[in-house]
């Protein structure tokens, strides 16, 4: 019984450790979505979600596989497409507005995430 027992409470501890990373997690995108046209700070997510920095990159990266920067990044450029696709603003204006502090940057990681530019994606998506 008391095997069955303590079987039981690391279960518990596992499930309740899984469930506070999931929370971590769902806690970093709200936060994503509400703030991703600011400059965000991983000291600032941490915090919000109640971790250190190290634990909070280590957990963000074990339960989505990729790390804060590049889920925050991926968001943006999503953002991104739909600007592009749905309005006639600069590139300058968008990068601005999906919270890259240059064109040159917002170009380079659109082009990773996207196997295009920004002025290709556009020119492409819009009928």
């Amino acid at each position: 019984a008391l095997c069955r027992n303590n079987a039981r409470l690391n279960l518990s501890a596992k499930l309740s450790k899984k469930m506070r990373s999931v929370s971590l997690v769902e806690t970093a995108m709200e936060y994503i979505r509400i703030h991703y046209n600011e400059q965000i700070k991983i000291e600032t997510i941490a915090n919000a979600c109640g971790y250190s920095k190290s634990n909070f990159c280590k957990t963000f990266k074990q339960i989505l596989g990729q790390t804060f920067h590049n889920t925050l990044n991926e968001y943006r450029v999503n953002i991104a497409c739909i600007f592009l696709t749905e309005t006639n603003e600069s590139i300058e204006d968008i990068t601005s507005k999906v919270g890259f502090l240059d064109a040159k940057s917002f170009c380079r990681v659109f082009k990773q995430k996207k196997a295009t530019s920004p002025k290709q994606y556009r020119k492409h998506n819009v009928e």
